[in-house]
């Protein structure tokens, strides 16, 4: 097996025997260049994309990772190598067994070797780029188990939080060893409280995108492979995803919808931009380039799951009486050209979430949804969460979700969060003390007068 590293763009000669390309990246991790686009060509084959990597070199500072020479058989014991992806190690088990174990010793990979890993941890260069985003941790923790006996990675995942500007420590279980509902928590409080600021809270804290190199790491990014945010307000408090290169030139060649990076996803009203705090709302053209190009993405990853997905929102009326067809979409695997400004603003949002959620959940992902209930009346938000609900079960994910809607409570019941401070209140089911009353309850919608508030004096709990 042979290594060339060339430029990003570069082209190459084919090889007469197994062939790892990797192509260098400009992308700037505090002063380490470190990420690659690997490639794999086997001798009599096609050649495999099989993602983002970075290599790191014993004693590096900072700057491009460097080599000896620009072929090679493998890395010496000066270099270590980490996928960024665990679809990156999900393409390499698609392998043959002999050509993917040459691979990864080849590359000195330190997901399937726990040796390689514990020689570098120390490193500058470890912790500031190769292990930067919780993507890479839970990629760094969960990629072996792929090339081991089949075993259930299913159970608690937990999620904890620390939130100086809210004044709170937050501690969520999700269990999915029970029915649906445990896969999600519930946020709900009055306008100003800070649910918003805490779900932006969450998706720094657990894709660190935002954070500086010496901000404390949290156990929780280990917990969740991707995160994506939902949040259709104009003045959401959620990090943008980093672009590749801060050149308007070079961002006018990225994707469309402009929204991945690393593991994160924002899906919102806010364009990505140079500068990741920008408050530039997209336009109508750029939010339907968006929901177009995703909805390919979708399509090629998974059409069966995007079909069933898509039938939980055909099925409400808005959808019903405009005569579309969303199988037929699925099936040519694009929206024709002539709908995209054919549809309402809600129906553009609900389906664009739930393609950008089948675009870019992983296994073991976290969503965090911001008052889905905007710009939604309540049969099409009752589609909505069906088609998150089967997205989360298909994809073994979870979410946590801000709302103040009683429908939300209803589908998300029994498992729900409340906290106290001086500014954040808590809310519990009210039940009626007669009998009849009770079964009248039991039977009926929420409404907001079935919920109390209080206030709390400890930490975080869940109603049951």
């Amino acid at each position: 097996m042979k290594i060339r590293v060339v430029d990003r763009f570069a082209s190459h000669k084919k090889s007469s025997e197994d062939l790892v390309v990797l192509r260098r990246d400009g992308w700037d991790d505090f002063g380490f260049k470190t990420l690659f686009h690997a490639e794999f060509t086997p001798a009599r084959g096609e050649t495999i994309d099989v993602g983002l990597v970075k290599i790191l070199k014993a004693g590096q500072t900072g700057g491009r990772t460097q080599f000896d020479k620009p072929v090679f058989r493998s890395l010496d014991e000066r270099y270590c190598s980490l996928g960024q992806d665990i679809e990156y190690y999900e393409k390499l088990a698609e392998l043959p067994t002999k050509v993917r174990d040459a691979f990864l010793v080849a590359m000195r990979d330190a997901a399937v070797d726990s040796t390689i890993a514990r020689e570098f941890e120390h490193e500058e260069g470890w912790t500031s780029s190769v292990t930067r985003f919780g993507q890479a941790e839970h990629t760094l923790a969960m990629a072996s188990a792929l090339f081991e006996p089949a075993t259930n990675a299913g159970g608690i995942a937990t999620l904890s939080h620390q939130s100086r500007e809210l004044g709170l420590n937050l501690e969520f279980h999700f269990d999915d060893t029970r029915t649906l509902p445990g896969r999600c928590k519930v946020l709900i409080g009055y306008n100003g409280v800070g649910k918003t600021r805490l779900l932006a809270e969450l998706a720094r804290d657990v894709s660190r995108v935002g954070l500086a190199a010496a901000d404390p790491k949290s156990g929780a990014s280990r917990s969740f492979s991707s995160v994506v945010a939902v949040s259709y307000s104009a003045f959401d408090h959620f990090q943008l995803p980093p672009i590749l290169n801060a050149s308007e030139d070079d961002l006018k060649l990225e994707e469309a919808s402009s929204t991945t990076r690393f593991g994160y996803t924002y899906c919102g009203l806010r364009q990505v931009q140079a500068d990741p705090q920008t408050t530039r709302l997209k336009s109508i053209r750029e939010l339907d380039d968006e929901l177009v190009t995703a909805f390919a993405t979708a399509c090629a990853r998974d059409s069966a799951l995007l079909t069933q997905v898509m039938e939980t929102i055909e099925s409400d009326p808005s959808f019903g009486r405009s005569g579309i067809s969303l199988a037929t979409w699925v099936a040519s695997a694009e929206i024709p050209a002539e709908y995209p400004s054919r549809l309402s603003s809600g129906q553009k949002i609900v389906m664009n979430i739930l393609v950008q959620l089948a675009a870019h959940l992983r296994k073991r992902s976290l969503v965090l949804l911001d008052e889905p209930e905007t710009h939604l009346h309540p049969p099409l938000l009752a589609a909505l969460l069906r088609g998150v609900h089967h997205l989360l079960d298909a994809f073994d994910s979870f979410a946590v979700v801000a709302t103040h809607s009683p429908w939300c409570f209803r589908r998300w019941l029994p498992r729900m969060c409340w906290w106290s401070s001086d500014s954040v209140i808590s809310c519990e089911p009210r039940r009626p003390s007669s009998r009849r009353s009770q079964q009248a309850w039991a039977n009926s919608r929420p409404k907001p007068s079935d919920w109390t508030t209080r206030s709390r004096a400890t930490g975080v709990s869940f109603a049951t």
